[in-house]
């Protein structure tokens, strides 16, 4: 880094403050509302390098120097200079959480490629991040080894995951709603920005993690948290998926949102994000290039019906429903159609764990009413029902089954829950002692 060139005695410190004085004086001039002089003779690499002074220099002077150099190129315009700040906060900390979950992420294809190789596609090619789609890690959960999940991994991964989200929400710096949507067009890049490679792999990696990472980070952001919110476990893959739902955009809400600024081709170059492909789109594009009715269905089935823990479960509804919105009608009649006719039988054994997955059937037909064709899944919604209720009758009047005598009851009937999933998830309740009753009842009475 920058800071660890400077010399002790402040000669290179000195050295760069008159040299970004001299540069301030070069940098582009904005000659009107839509050009700016100058602009494409500076090479991309400058933003990041006054980004790194300004977020680690030690001196007051360098800091000043370097934020008004950047603000030059950037044209004096103060969302593209928050946007390029923003983006580099993000850029180095998402770098960060990829190399430190890069043993799962390695693990995670392993499973993937063994899959393929033991599976109807074995003729296909080998399976690389270059080229998985972003579902592709969907499932393999519990079957990688636990020696990646350390508890130093853990808890290095939480860490970034944490910092992420508090600058994924508020920005760099003051928040404001005009840069609520820095994260959002940071996740919709074609690709991450890359540092110069021309030192080689400086990083400590092996060769084969080092050409694994460079792959990734020539995916979207967005790709690769998806990939993330696959393959870990407990709350961070409830924060990875947060960072996903932060990043979609919510179609149907009713709260008002800043409306999103066009990203002109100039302030791509200007912002100092441009990349070797096209211009970034959204998150929701990059996502569903490959993204099939199938792979969201099997996203629901994995994650909201079936997920391990109730904030999993909400944060994959959210994200699921916000990737829903996007499709066309018919495919939404499809996925709709597919969840009724398959994981909506399953919700009788799963209990009140399935109430996040009823919730976001009724949030479909809620956004997507006019869209649905009811009538060819109405048949199955009532007639499970009846069947549900029908089951319960039966056994209430049989006095068997779900309901048995329970000779504790004063009614004379009990209900058995041995079969309920959600029940045994619940811990059971402590035992209060007779002596610390005791000591309650002599305390009331003084």
């Amino acid at each position: 880094s920058l800071s660890s060139l400077i010399a002790a005695d402040g000669t290179t410190e000195s050295f760069l403050s008159s040299s970004l004085d001299l540069f301030s004086l070069l940098a582009p001039k904005r000659t009107s509302t839509n050009e700016v002089s100058g602009a494409q003779s500076w090479s991309s690499e400058w933003f990041s390098v006054l980004c790194e002074i300004i977020s680690t220099g030690t001196s007051h002077v360098l800091r000043h120097l370097a934020k008004s150099m950047l603000q030059s190129l950037c044209g004096g315009r103060q969302e593209i200079y928050h946007r390029v700040r923003d983006h580099y906060v993000y850029g180095f900390q998402f770098r960060k959480l990829l190399q430190r979950s890069q043993d799962i992420l390695d693990s995670s294809l392993v499973v993937r490629e063994q899959a393929r190789q033991c599976g109807p596609d074995w003729r296909e090619e080998e399976v690389m991040f270059e080229t998985l789609p972003a579902p592709g890690l969907l499932g393999v959960e519990d079957l990688i080894s636990e020696d990646c999940y350390s508890i130093s991994t853990e808890e290095s991964i939480t860490t970034v995951l944490d910092e992420l989200l508090s600058a994924a929400g508020r920005g760099v710096g003051v928040a404001t709603k005009a840069r609520s949507n820095n994260w959002r067009q940071f996740c919709g890049l074609p690709e991450l920005v890359l540092r110069s490679t021309r030192h080689g792999n400086s990083s400590g990696f092996s060769a084969d993690i080092h050409e694994m990472l460079e792959q990734i980070y020539r995916r979207p952001p967005i790709v690769s948290l998806l990939w993330l919110s696959s393959c870990l476990r407990g709350s961070n893959q409830v924060k990875a998926l947060s960072l996903t739902a932060i990043a979609l955009e919510d179609l149907n809400t009713n709260s008002s949102t800043p409306k999103e600024e066009a990203v002109e081709e100039e302030d791509l170059l200007v912002g100092g994000y441009q990349t070797s492909n096209s211009r970034p789109s959204d998150p929701e594009q990059c996502l569903l290039k490959c993204f099939e009715v199938e792979d969201l269905l099997a996203f629901i089935k994995q994650l909201v019906l079936h997920g391990r823990s109730k904030d999993l479960r909400s944060i994959s509804s959210n994200v699921a429903r916000k990737l829903a919105s996007r499709f066309t009608s018919s495919d939404k009649n499809r996925l709709f159609s597919y969840l009724i006719n398959g994981p909506y039988q399953e919700v009788g054994t799963l209990g009140m764990t399935s109430n996040i997955f009823c919730d976001l059937l009724r949030l479909f037909v809620e956004c997507f009413g006019s869209e649905l064709d009811l009538s060819k899944v109405s048949t199955l919604i009532v007639n499970s029902f009846m069947n549900q209720m029908t089951t319960l009758n039966h056994y209430y009047a049989q006095n068997q089954g779900l309901f048995a005598k329970s000779e504790s009851d004063s009614s004379g009937l009990g209900c058995d829950l041995s079969n309920c999933v959600h029940c045994h998830k619940q811990s059971l309740p402590k035992k209060i002692s007779k002596s610390s009753v005791k000591k309650s009842d002599n305390s009331s009475h003084n």
